[in-house]
């Protein structure tokens, strides 16, 4: 791609919701939402609460190998 072919765009919106979930073959998690700008120790912190939890409840009784992806 050519350089002068490259736009910047940039959009100011007055509300921001962020949104974070997962899903595999056997199921899908709770949905975490967070306002505003998310900072990478907020993203930290929604993996260190929710992650695990979701796993757990997707594979249930279920000794299945995952693969985090981000």
């Amino acid at each position: 791609m050519e350089p002068e072919s490259i736009a910047e765009f940039t959009r100011r919106c007055s509300v921001c919701l962020i949104v974070w979930g997962c899903v595999s073959y056997h199921g899908l998690c709770e949905i975490v939402t967070l306002g505003g700008i998310m900072k990478s120790t907020d993203y930290i912190d929604i993996l260190d609460h929710n992650l695990l939890d979701s796993v757990e409840n997707m594979f249930r009784d279920a000794m299945i190998r995952f693969t985090f992806q981000t």
